[in-house]
């Protein structure tokens, strides 16, 4: 299991679901986390269930599974970190500077769920690696940082011991060619080009991202705010 994105009450109700040789074979958890990803969804999957809807859109039962994902990646290639991916590898984005964001608020209902979530890992012995996600300065110029900060330390002081704030990352942000980004391929998302640079040069390593504790936490958002003003 790579990496996690989604409703944290879908996704405890997936781990939950799993026998022991699942678990067995996770060597680790990669799990997005920042405002959207508290809401909780209240419908959950039986992944025991004969046939489960794969994506919304295809059908997989256990005869044909390995067609099933030969069609839904067939026009995709695996990372360096394992996951599909579609995209082009360096494709970049306009600046949009009337680019918009959704309503920013977070629910403690999702919060206690992903501390549930942490504590199932720790009691089956799972690497847990939580990382925020990184978009361009024109989005964060726009982004409530503080109410972010705020779920971020509620997470700290629920059990998460650490984490990698990456919302803001020095050359990817504010990476930019003319009227172009180069790290990201929409105006939320990076191209796989700057998702491997993340990973691989900074997740895991001791660097200003990874939080620990809320010094580190008020460092870094101090950090990024300096960073917006001085490329405005």
């Amino acid at each position: 299991l790579q990496s996690i994105y989604g409703y944290p009450d879908d996704i405890y109700s997936f781990l939950n679901q799993l026998d022991q040789n699942q678990i067995d074979n996770i060597d680790e958890i990669f799990y997005l986390v920042d405002i959207f990803t508290t809401n909780i969804r209240g419908n959950y999957i039986n992944y025991n269930q004969r046939e489960v809807d794969l994506l919304t859109n295809i059908s997989v039962t256990r005869d044909n599974i390995q067609t099933s994902f030969e069609s839904l990646f067939s026009n995709r290639f695996i990372t360096s970190n394992g996951y599909p991916e579609g995209i082009n590898k360096s494709k970049t984005s306009r600046v949009y500077k009337t680019a918009t964001i959704g309503r920013q608020e977070y629910s403690m209902q999702g919060i206690e769920m992903i501390k549930k979530i942490n504590q199932f890992c720790i009691q089956k012995g799972i690497k847990i690696t939580y990382i925020t996600p990184t978009f361009p300065d024109e989005i964060l110029y726009k982004t409530n940082l503080d109410l972010e900060k705020e779920m971020l330390l509620k997470l700290l002081d629920g059990g998460i011991k650490e984490f990698y704030a990456l919302y803001w990352v020095d050359n990817v942000s504010n990476l930019k060619q003319k009227d172009y980004y180069l790290s990201f391929f929409d105006h939320g998302h990076m191209n796989y080009n700057a998702i491997d640079s993340v990973m691989n040069n900074i997740v895991g390593k001791n660097n200003i991202y990874r939080i620990k504790n809320s010094k580190d936490l008020n460092y870094y958002f101090n950090y990024v705010k300096g960073q917006l003003l001085l490329n405005d």
